[in-house]
């Protein structure tokens, strides 16, 4: 039998998407019939949602801890997404989990009866990246298309994705009798997950197994036995004890700042611990338990990513850089401290001539960049000239770069269930604005989804809001309000001005008399400043002259009333 993690995206806190359909109620509602089904059919599962984030850093990174608790088989992701599109589709680290993807993209749309966008990767996911175990991520229908509300069943979807993961078809009877037949005369005999006894809608779930409701029951709720009894508890008193049995990965055990995590697990906190030369794991009692073996970022034994991927610093790792290459972080961009007028200036011009040789819209650009690196202030702009936030893994990197591998990376303290912990991401470093700006553009015009390209349709495109939806469709942002953002800085600011081609016309063109010399002569000799004053007196000489013939012109044409 396998086992699997499962979880409901975002957290009551930090919401998903909403609209016809609200993202956190539905995609629970999904989790647990999944989780349901699952276990029916003999399989261990685990319920890792987070529904107490308070940031949305800090609920996946609660999410992840909570997946990597355990050793498993899959994890799975289930969210709704939003942007307008129509449809479901699961997205991947890699193609390892496409035959599982390719089969839940055709069971939800065959059973809901909308469009099946199908398998996508992006390993630049929080989830997808920090698992341990093989994920994927379900986007079950759009929250804002009416078509997918006027369609959506939970439970329907719950079942078509249980029988993408197990490959079978699931009889509703047989499941419901497999997994309590026995109880089903008296239903009332249940382990029941609420925050009290009374509140019964807080209820998450009812079991007939005591360990699975353990299991099932998130922070802040108890487990009450059919005559309302407390069996167990989850809520922060209960669980602030337990902290206190975690393993911490430290410098010294007096060097509470240098801690990169606490867990669990032993084997997890080893893992890293050697990522981090020098570091030890600590129990409960500050005794050393084991320290760091002398490694590179290379191979951690065990892990089922590919090697490119263990290798990734993208978490708890030493804040000496992996890549000595990379220069010590100093402020590089010649935009600091520009105004917004300032950098329009210097951004424009730039923008307008990559769109002439990578045919993506200058105002699309320009907007973007604002947006990402606030007006070219932001830490990734001064310090890597990084205007787009491009981390140095995106879709494989499957198109021709001319980025020259060295990174920014930055460090966030993120705290969970009172545990703080730092979480690496690397971002590309640029020598120059021009750089940052032609590899943006190659991203968007070559990077490639599996055989297609991911933004297909962009390169050309001459409407602005139609080049944006469609980047947003290809993955390049999860905000169901991305779209707007860009098109409202785009129309503030006029920038769809730098989309034109504008050539001067003869008509615009004053021609000066030719003995008059205009050229740059920084000589203050008297003779020179008279000779200039001749010259302006007989540029507007000819100015006047012009005028006048023009007023004769028009009235000979027209004659002048009486």
């Amino acid at each position: 039998m396998a086992t699997y993690n499962v979880h409901g995206g975002h957290s009551l806190s930090c919401r998903g998407a909403a609209k016809y359909l609200d993202e956190v109620n539905e995609d629970r509602i999904v989790k647990n019939k999944v989780i349901q089904y699952l276990r029916a059919a003999g399989h261990t599962v685990y319920d890792c949602t987070d529904d107490y984030g308070t940031t949305v850093n800090g609920n996946l990174a609660a999410i992840v801890q909570k997946c990597n608790a355990h050793n498993v088989d899959l994890d799975v992701s289930i969210h709704l997404n939003a942007g307008g599109g129509t449809g479901c589709e699961v997205w991947n680290y890699d193609s390892r989990t496409k035959a599982i993807s390719d089969r839940i993209c055709a069971n939800i749309s065959s059973a809901l009866g909308i469009r099946n966008r199908g398998t996508k990767y992006e390993p630049q996911l929080y989830v997808l990246r920090n698992s341990n175990a093989l994920a994927l991520l379900v986007e079950c229908c759009f929250v804002d298309n009416m078509t997918d509300k006027n369609a959506w069943n939970a439970e329907k979807c719950a079942k078509a994705i249980a029988e993408g993961i197990l490959n079978k078809s699931i009889s509703t009877s047989s499941s419901s009798s497999n997994s309590g037949s026995a109880s089903k005369p008296s239903t009332s005999n249940l382990y029941r997950i609420r925050k009290s006894w009374s509140d019964t809608k807080s209820q998450v779930g009812a079991y007939a197994s005591l360990e699975n409701a353990k299991k099932s029951c998130p922070s802040g709720y108890n487990v009450y036995d059919w005559n309302g009894k407390l069996v167990y508890s989850n809520t922060p008193s209960s669980s602030s004890s337990s902290t206190s049995q975690l393993y911490r990965v430290r410098l010294t055990w007096s060097d509470t700042k240098s801690q990169k995590g606490a867990f669990a697990s032993l084997d997890n906190a080893k893992k890293t611990c050697d990522q981090n030369p020098g570091y030890s794991v600590f129990d409960s009692n500050g005794k050393a338990v084991y320290t760091s073996k002398a490694i590179s970022s290379g191979t951690t034994s065990g892990s089922s990513k590919p090697a490119e991927k263990q290798n990734e610093p993208s978490k708890d790792i030493t804040k000496e850089d992996s890549k000595p290459e990379t220069p010590k972080y100093k402020d590089i961009s010649p935009l600091k401290g520009f105004t917004n007028e300032q950098f329009l200036e210097y951004v424009g011009h730039r923008a307008k001539e990559d769109m002439k040789k990578t045919g993506v819209l200058a105002s699309v650009t320009i907007a973007q960049s604002i947006l990402e690196s606030a007006w070219g202030q932001s830490e990734l702009s001064i310090k890597a000239n990084n205007l787009f936030g491009m981390k140095s893994s995106l879709s494989g990197n499957t198109w021709s770069s001319e980025w020259d591998g060295k990174v920014y990376s930055k460090y966030s303290n993120e705290e969970y269930n009172g545990v703080v912990t730092s979480i690496k991401s690397d971002f590309r470093m640029y020598s120059t604005v021009d750089a940052s700006i032609k590899d943006h553009s190659d991203y968007l015009c070559g990077a490639k989804n599996g055989s297609e390209l991911r933004y297909k349709g962009l390169k050309g495109e001459t409407n602005y809001r139609t080049a944006i939806q469609i980047i947003k469709d290809g993955g390049y942002a999860t905000d169901s309000g991305y779209v707007d953002k860009i098109c409202g800085i785009i129309e503030k600011y006029e920038l769809n001005k730098y989309d034109k081609d504008e050539e001067v016309k003869d008509d615009d063109i004053i021609i000066l008399p030719g003995d008059v010399d205009i050229s740059d002569d920084k000589s203050d000799t008297s003779e020179n400043v008279s000779g200039k004053l001749d010259s302006i007196v007989t540029i507007l000489q000819t100015i006047l002259k012009a005028i006048t013939n023009g007023f004769d012109l028009i009235k000979n044409l027209f004659g002048s009333k009486k």
